[in-house]
């Protein structure tokens, strides 16, 4: 199945809804970077606000999760 390329923002606002419906709640935004490393992807997670820290439990499983779900369907615009 063909990735769909999409631009950092939308990467960005999906990640973001991944990891809410993942329980981190709390998380105020999300930073998509566009990587050279080859891979599986062209892109990772790289930082996120997570709001009130204290409240959040699994913010490295619930990221790494997201990324894994959404690196099998999208790729991310080189220019974006």
């Amino acid at each position: 199945m063909p990735k769909h390329c999409i631009t950092k923002r939308q990467l960005e606002c999906l990640a973001l809804a991944e990891l809410k419906q993942r329980g981190c709640y709390e998380v105020v935004a999300v930073e998509i970077e566009y990587t050279l490393r080859g891979g599986k992807s062209n892109w990772q997670i790289c930082t996120i606000d997570f709001g009130d820290a204290r409240i959040i439990s699994h913010p490295g499983h619930a990221i790494e999760a997201t990324h894994e779900t959404l690196w099998q369907q999208y790729d991310l615009m080189m220019d974006s």
